[in-house]
């Protein structure tokens, strides 16, 4: 039962994370946090801004992709009764993508206008530590 709920989280993460990559990769213009936080519409921006912020949406977008496909992966992998090392490695692989996402989009919340959302990536570190602390595998766990 446990092992099955920690693979549901790692699962549902995992394909958010996808959902998010491909969002932010295909996007034509920023997001509307975006807007808030420089108090400027998307078409008030020089050509050269775009292409700056499209650019670091596509390597958010990316992160966002790669940390779903790895998670997946090792979802595949690891359960039932796979290479136990992967128990360790989905969270950890989470957790190194959506530590400072959440860092950041919250200092973007607390430094600019806009509100940008950061409960979603502190919400799936909450949702990677409870799978790692319901993973039998886990050393922590007497």
């Amino acid at each position: 039962m446990r092992e099955q709920l920690a693979k549901s989280i790692y699962l549902v993460i995992g394909v958010v994370s996808l959902v998010l990559g491909g969002l932010y990769l295909l996007s034509p213009t920023f997001m509307g946090y975006h807007a808030e936080a420089i108090s400027r519409p998307w078409d008030a921006l020089d050509a050269s801004i775009q292409i700056l912020i499209l650019a670091l949406m596509k390597v958010a977008g990316a992160g966002w992709m790669a940390t779903g496909l790895a998670m997946l992966f090792g979802v595949w992998l690891s359960f039932p009764g796979g290479d136990r090392r992967w128990r360790w490695g989905i969270p950890l692989i989470g957790l190194m993508f959506y530590v400072p996402t959440s860092a950041v989009t919250l200092w973007v919340t607390l430094s600019t206008p806009g509100t940008a959302p950061w409960y979603g990536s502190l919400f799936a570190v909450l949702l990677l530590v409870i799978g790692f602390c319901l993973n039998p595998a886990n050393p922590l766990r007497r």
